[in-house]
């Protein structure tokens, strides 16, 4: 193994204990320190490189480039409501050999770290409830008119008519049925319905 490089070395760290493992608090080893200054340096750039490439993969699917088409879409890697993962690490270790019990106890004290998409009407703090909100603008995906989009929106039924105040409502008076009474078009969960 004299033969072994630095990039070699880091190249091994990142597959075999970085990705599984995570960053080690403490490294021993019996190398010359300098050829550890040098793993080191090495796996930093490679990191470095990692978030570039990155960055750039992601910035060149969402345009239209060399009349290719886009790779990803834009509005759905930008829209608020799109179910997207946290990056924080939440660290969690059972106590007890029951650590189903626990979890279900954890969930249960804080709901908004777990399976909030099954049942968005108990997390208020949900971007989904962002059409009621008027200081939220309405979210227009590409081919889309406003008109399209407000209309298809469906308020949770359990909201009162008075917190359903968007302004985009009345601007393009959506969900209104010409044919539907003021009274049946109040008590409709469309966002169109006249509010108070």
């Amino acid at each position: 193994m004299s033969d072994t490089t630095a990039l070699i070395v880091a190249q091994a760290f990142e597959e075999c204990v970085y990705r599984r493992f995570g960053a080690p608090s403490l490294i021993r080893h019996d190398r010359d320190p300098r050829f550890m200054s040098e793993v080191f340096q090495a796996f930093a750039e490679r990191a470095d490189r990692l978030r570039q490439q990155m960055v750039k993969r992601l910035w060149t699917g969402c345009i239209e480039y060399d009349r290719e088409p886009r790779q990803f879409h834009t509005e759905t890697l930008l829209e608020p409501t799109y179910l997207q993962y946290s990056f924080e690490v939440l660290e969690w270790a059972p106590r007890t050999a029951d650590w189903i019990a626990e979890v279900n106890e954890l969930d249960a004290r804080q709901p908004w770290r777990n399976c909030w998409i099954d049942d968005p009407a108990s997390h208020p703090f949900n971007t989904t409830f962002a059409a009621c909100n008027p200081a939220v603008s309405l979210f227009v995906p590409r081919g889309m008119t406003s008109e399209e989009v407000s209309a298809s929106v469906v308020v949770e039924p359990s909201l009162p008519a008075s917190s359903v105040s968007a302004p985009w409502v009345t601007q393009f008076g959506v969900g209104r049925d010409d044919g539907a009474s003021e009274e049946e078009s109040k008590g409709s969960p469309n966002l169109g319905a006249d509010t108070p």
